[in-house]
């Protein structure tokens, strides 16, 4: 879950919850540590609108470092 401006408050619920759930079957990927909704503009959840692009970008970039190493361990085809 990354950041939002709607909803902020319900984030560290949502994120014990999740970590609670899939921590005994899965690695669990925090975007809040990556990012940061800006506090105008947007929707205040997506990250698609011209000044949330650079934030969903660098998500793109984190999550993808994160997650390289778990791939390298998955037998081959399994990607």
């Amino acid at each position: 879950m990354p950041d939002a401006r709607n909803g902020r408050e319900k984030i560290p619920r949502v994120l014990q919850l999740t970590y609670k759930a899939v921590t005994p079957f899965c690695t669990c990927f925090d975007s809040t540590l990556v990012t940061k909704y800006p506090a105008k503009g947007g929707d205040g959840v997506h990250y698609w609108f011209p000044a949330a692009l650079p934030i969903a970008k660098s998500w793109a970039e984190a999550a993808f470092e994160a997650m390289t190493p778990l791939l390298r361990k998955l037998p081959a085809g399994k990607e």
